[in-house]
């Protein structure tokens, strides 16, 4: 991870006056780390840069940075915002008199924080849409540094648009994009020029990243199990046993086990959720559901349980769904994924022994339905 550091600063010193660039590192590298390191020494070096934005697919990515952004970084309640719809109305002001009301309500239509955290969703609308509050927003993005992770999040039949869009603005806008993830496709190699040639204006942070990839400490965390897929057919029955056998024969071996099954639907995770609290094998295991359902303190409470000290011993099994996929800064033992694509499963993989603390970690793939 130091190295990693060290590569992507002396390429972003090298290319300082560029305004596009790529960080493609492998999952649990530390990718949000990197980002913060590149936005310090770029506003220590450009004086044109006057607000920062951080872009995020999913809204559990968002609290999560910000509490790591704010911890971090010693940022005050009118230095940072989160901007999505489940975000709570951001009081930059103490008080309850009409006149600081407004001037918060001010602030929040016009973003007029430092450093502020927004859905995909949100940030593209400022870009593309002509609806007027979407408008007021669309000034404040000027001069200013835009980190975009988890693009492989996006369909591919918008990668063009995406790509055309990031040109267009960094030039017209003075916007310096940050462009993140472990799964990341080359968008900028789509777009060609007035000739037919291709035209890529993205600076690579990490030149060789197969210099990351192939190492152990990222390449050998998880080995990917293929057999239930060429099994029987699927039943969540079978798949219980499954996850009964792998967590008890993880646990015999180090006295804890953590495991993870994703599946791709909510009534899917929910189904086979009742069916494991119902089943007496489980009887003194920790059961969780994360899914888009539960409400956002109870996930956080989740998150964090599974983060901390008492979260590291005995027995838990999380049930979810692909909202916990990417970005989430959790460490388990074993995963258990229904089959989608190559991204997903890596981008699960990413939260399986993320420090490369343990051995035998695995990802245990298998076909639910279509």
């Amino acid at each position: 991870r130091q190295k990693l550091s060290c590569e992507v600063l002396k390429n972003l010193e090298r290319n300082l006056d560029k305004k596009l660039f790529y960080i493609e590192a492998p999952t649990g590298s530390g990718k949000t780390n990197l980002s913060i390191l590149c936005v310090a020494k770029i506003i220590k070096r450009r004086k044109d840069i006057n607000k920062i934005f951080y872009v995020f697919p999913f809204t559990t990515i968002i609290t999560q940075t910000a509490k790591f952004i704010k911890d971090n970084l010693f940022l005050g309640q009118d230095e940072f915002a989160e901007i999505h719809s489940k975000a709570p109305y951001h009081d930059s002001r103490d008080g309850e008199d009409y006149g600081v009301k407004r001037k918060n309500y001010i602030d929040g239509l016009f973003v007029n924080y430092p450093l502020s955290l927004i859905s995909h969703i949100r940030f593209f609308d400022i870009l593309t849409s002509n609806e007027k509050e979407s408008n007021y927003l669309l000034h404040r993005v000027a001069n200013s540094i835009v980190v975009i992770d988890e693009i492989q999040s996006y369909t591919p039949s918008e990668w063009d648009k995406i790509n055309y869009l990031l040109n267009s603005y960094s030039e017209l806008f003075n916007i310096t994009f940050i462009v993140m993830s472990a799964t990341l496709p080359k968008i900028s190699k789509l777009l060609l020029d007035k000739d037919g040639g291709q035209r890529d204006n993205f600076v690579y942070l990490l030149e060789n990243k197969d210099k990351y990839f192939q190492n152990p400490n990222f390449k050998n965390r998880v080995v990917f199990n293929f057999d239930y897929l060429k099994k029987d057919e699927y039943s969540p029955e079978n798949l219980l046993s499954i996850l009964y056998d792998h967590s008890e024969d993880y646990f015999q071996t180090t006295k804890r086990v953590k495991a993870i099954v994703e599946f791709v639907t909510k009534i899917s995770a929910q189904d086979f959720y009742e069916k494991l609290k119902a089943d007496d094998r489980f009887s003194n295991y920790s059961k969780f559901i994360v899914s888009g359902t539960v409400l956002e303190p109870r996930r956080k409470e989740i998150i964090e349980y599974l983060k901390s000290e008492e979260g590291n011993k005995g027995k838990i099994i999380v049930v979810c769904t692909q909202v916990i996929e990417a970005g989430l800064d959790i460490d388990m033992d074993i995963g258990f994924k229904d089959n989608t694509i190559i991204d997903a499963e890596e981008q699960l993989a990413g939260r399986i022994n993320r420090n490369a603390s343990t051995l035998d970690c695995k990802l245990i793939l298998f076909n639910s339905n279509e």
